[in-house]
């Protein structure tokens, strides 16, 4: 499998709406978000971005409806792709309106794979209701990230959702997590962060990773392991070439063209 840039798990983000109010919605973001330095540096004043304050929850509807132009709407793109719905924020903080119209989008185009994460585990209830009959489907996996402690009560949120895949994404792994339960859980993404304007890099203690890899590999749960991580030159069972970049496309029907493990 080649290895992706920028994103690896995903070949195409889906940045229909930006912004976020931080995880309790006051205002207080968490530190270091590569999107925020993102949308205040690079984005600023551009592509929909205001000026005044770059990461104001904005939705961008030139993204989010085909005749807005974008080229690689996923209306217009036929060939299966892996979308990360909404890399540039948070995308439950959109009005519910917008909400449904994304959710019509992912449901009309089953080819693709859309992986949605959030930091806002009280929201979740409402990924169900914005898909017209009241189900996700299987090309939606649903995510929380969990980086801390503090965020281990998003965990039976998350498990009160009933998908096709639910996954957690510790990235950046900031402290030992490697105690919680997996059960229930399809996927793994685990990572370092990397320095985000002021905020320094911080690098997991390989043993947090190693204990979390070895409990989910005893429950058969893909692991994806950030290259920020740089495991290459750690991880013990590495003799050959190919990252550990598992996806839990098993867990497609025999329906989806995923089934079989489709690389785009």
């Amino acid at each position: 499998m080649k290895r992706k840039k920028n994103i690896e798990w995903s070949n195409l983000s889906w940045n229909w709406y930006s912004g976020c109010l931080g995880p309790d919605k006051d205002g207080v973001h968490c530190p270091g978000c590569y999107a925020k330095n993102i949308a205040e540096t690079r984005l600023r004043g551009r592509a929909g971005y205001p000026e005044d304050e770059p990461f104001r929850p904005t939705v961008h509807y030139d993204k989010l409806r085909l005749e807005g132009g974008w080229s690689h709407h996923p209306s217009r793109r036929k060939k299966p792709g892996i979308y990360f719905n909404v890399a540039m924020g948070d995308w439950l903080l959109a009005p519910g309106e917008v909400l449904k119209e994304a959710g019509r989008i992912m449901q009309d185009n089953p080819q693709h794979i859309f992986i949605t994460l959030t930091k806002l585990y009280g929201d979740l209830w409402k990924i169900p209701s914005i898909f017209d009959d009241g189900f996700i489907p299987e090309n939606v996996w649903v995510g929380v990230s969990i980086c801390t402690r503090d965020h281990l009560w998003g965990l039976p949120k998350l498990l009160d959702i009933d998908c096709a895949v639910r996954f957690i994404s510790m990235e950046p792994m900031m402290q030992d997590l490697s105690f919680i339960e997996l059960d229930d859980i399809d996927w793994l993404i685990i990572g370092a962060r990397t320095r985000q304007g002021s905020t320094p890099a911080f690098m997991p203690k390989m043993s947090w990773v190693m204990r979390l890899v070895e409990k989910a590999r005893k429950q058969k749960i893909s692991v994806f392991l950030k290259p920020n991580l740089h495991y290459e030159t750690w991880y013990p069972s590495l003799h050959t070439s190919e990252p550990v970049e598992e996806m839990p496309f098993h867990l497609m029907s025999e329906k989806s063209v995923w089934h079989e493990e489709v690389v785009t």
